[in-house]
């Protein structure tokens, strides 16, 4: 083995024996750390544990495989977006784990991330009004979700295109009208439910064969499919199709959001306040944030 190769090995020790130090240092209340520095390398969960000012260790992946192989024994929160910029990423990290109150106000934070082999870094955090930490809502985190599995399937060897308008629901329906017949005005609330991933191939099919966009509660309950957007408002979109300014239109209107998936390149856009607040590429990897 190459020197390269060797020190590619040894720097997630060394940075564990850096996040231990640091955390002993400054009295850390909560270590989080990506799955992929523990894989094979547990020991570090068990040194983290040994520091007495640490309550919790919390284990942070997009891959679900994992979240079922450590949460036996860990606490594992599970985010399905991956932002290139660090800021961002720390913040929905901590927004997805104060959201599923695993912090407190004042809590000292380390959070250990590597991406590769080749990139690995520590970032500290002081917990201070968790509820400015930037955070799109759990709902809307289960539409993106959605949306990336829609950007990666076809229809007759095409793109299939989608719009999902979630929240303000009485408002946005108020601001819209029936294009076609609902397929799922009949469907109980479980098989409308955008959470449930064994709903995608229902909401793809209807996807694909259907124009008009999704209302989705509060909830994550889907209240109409194949609805026209009617909010007269204007915006300042570039290069978009009609789907995207319809979308953004109606966030400007009401207080709802925007998740919209293009037919053209697969790519996914957020939309609040009538403006692309990310944008997400159908591998689930964030390029754009505010």
């Amino acid at each position: 083995m190459g020197r390269g190769g060797r020190i590619r090995m040894e720097a997630p020790q060394a940075l564990a024996k850096a996040a231990v130090s640091l955390a002993s240092l400054i009295s850390a209340d909560v270590v989080i750390i990506n799955c992929c520095l523990v894989d094979g390398r547990e020991e570090l969960l068990e040194e983290l544990h040994s520091v007495p000012s640490v309550k919790k260790v919390i284990l942070c992946t997009e891959d679900e495989g994992k979240v079922k192989l450590f949460s036996a024994r860990y606490q594992v929160v599970q985010v399905p977006l991956r932002f290139e910029n660090c800021g961002a990423k720390l913040e929905h990290m901590l927004s997805t784990c104060a959201r599923k109150g695993l912090l407190l106000r004042g809590e000292k934070v380390i959070y250990i991330d590597g991406e590769s082999t080749d990139c690995f870094s520590i970032h500290v955090k002081v917990i201070d009004g968790i509820e400015k930490v930037f955070t799109l809502g759990e709902v809307v985190e289960h539409a993106i979700k959605l949306a990336i599995h829609i950007a990666n399937q076809t229809y007759n060897g095409m793109r299939i295109g989608a719009a999902f308008v979630i929240g303000d629901t009485k408002k946005v329906l108020r601001y819209s009208h029936q294009l076609d017949r609902d397929p799922l005005a009949s469907s109980p609330p479980s098989y409308r439910d955008i959470k449930r991933s064994e709903n995608y191939q229902e909401i793809v099919k209807i996807a694909a064969k259907h124009d008009g966009a999704f209302i989705v509660d509060s909830n994550g309950i889907i209240q109409a499919c194949c609805r026209h957007l009617d909010a007269n408002r204007k915006v300042n979109l570039q290069g978009l199709g009609s789907r995207h300014y319809a979308v953004a239109a109606m966030t400007l209107a009401t207080k709802a959001t925007g998740v919209v998936v293009s037919q053209e390149d697969g790519n996914i856009r957020i939309f609040r306040d009538g403006k692309i607040i990310m944008r997400i590429l159908p591998s689930g990897k964030v390029i754009e944030t505010p």
